[in-house]
């Protein structure tokens, strides 16, 4: 089964998706931040998701996510940035950045996980090359 990093400063989030894709099947590694993140992704190439929140102490998500594409050359792992703002400058940031998608906090891995499967099955060169936006359906 697929490797999957999530990054998160809060510790419920990290705590909360930790368990459920466990629960899927999935290999689990977390971070607490964008420093530790890199050096996860550093030190596990065969990571094949990161999942990372972008507003986070010592190292955000956008940095974490740039140092991934240009200083350790990964093209092949997907990148799913969660966020709360819409700001324009964000936007453009993230498409430079080489992030595969972006989703809206709240975010449950319940509703997201055919997000997931599908960020899992795409072809390694478009990782780094498409930025979407997916917003996963509210639990009812």
């Amino acid at each position: 089964m697929a490797k999957i990093l999530i990054v998160d400063d809060s510790d419920k989030i990290v705590n909360d998706l930790d368990h459920f894709f466990r629960e899927q099947g999935f290999e689990i590694l977390t971070a607490g931040d964008g420093e530790q993140g890199l050096d996860i992704v550093r030190n596990n190439p065969d990571i094949d998701l990161v999942i990372t929140d972008m507003a986070m102490p010592k190292m955000d998500g956008l940095t974490m996510s740039e140092k991934i594409r240009n200083e350790l050359q990964n093209s092949k792992v997907r990148i799913l940035a969660l966020t709360t703002t819409s700001d324009r400058h964000v936007k453009e940031r993230r498409h430079a950045a080489g992030i595969t998608v972006w989703g809206v906090k709240p975010f449950h891995g319940e509703s997201a996980i055919d997000v997931i499967h599908h960020l899992l099955k795409m072809p390694e060169h478009s990782a780094s090359r498409k930025t979407k936006s997916v917003t996963p359906p509210k639990q009812g």
